[in-house]
């Protein structure tokens, strides 16, 4: 079994909530909780499963991640409980790394747009408090977010 840092770890906690948000995604119309869907998944390996290759990546930092851009689409739990843990894992153990949100800037279907996406980390940032590694980034800035 291959160990991994703490870090790691939580990376892949957090990897596994979007997969659950997405999974939960289909479902809506079955009221299906987040939760409900964590317990459902199944174990690995996955049919497509490449989460150790990305966490070996994460393991050395230095050499793979300057800059992760990473497209946030469904509205609702999918951002909240999925894409902003992401961001905000790697933003507190990447300090070296730039973190982009792109979301679209016109609405499609359930996807979140830009300027809702905007107003979602303003929102985030104030309810995490200054010390929060996103309000601190929001702070610098506030440059995190990229509309497509």
């Amino acid at each position: 079994m291959i160990q991994y840092s703490n870090e790691c770890t939580n990376i892949a906690t957090t990897i596994i909530g979007i997969l659950s948000c997405n999974i939960g995604n289909t479902h809506t119309h079955s009221q299906a909780s987040f939760h409900a869907t964590l317990e459902t998944l199944k174990p690995r390996p996955w049919v497509i499963d490449d989460l150790d290759a990305a966490l070996h990546a994460l393991q050395h930092p230095d050499k793979y991640q300057r800059k992760v851009i990473m497209l946030v689409d469904n509205a609702g739990s999918d951002v909240v409980l999925g894409m902003l843990p992401f961001a905000r894992q790697f933003l507190a153990t990447r300090p070296q790394c730039t973190v982009v949100l792109g979301a679209n800037e016109h609405p499609s279907i359930n996807d979140i747009t830009a300027s809702e996406l905007e107003g979602l980390l303003d929102a985030a940032s104030a309810l995490l408090g200054a010390e929060d590694v996103l309000s601190q980034v929001r702070g610098i800035g506030g440059g995190m977010m990229v509309g497509a």
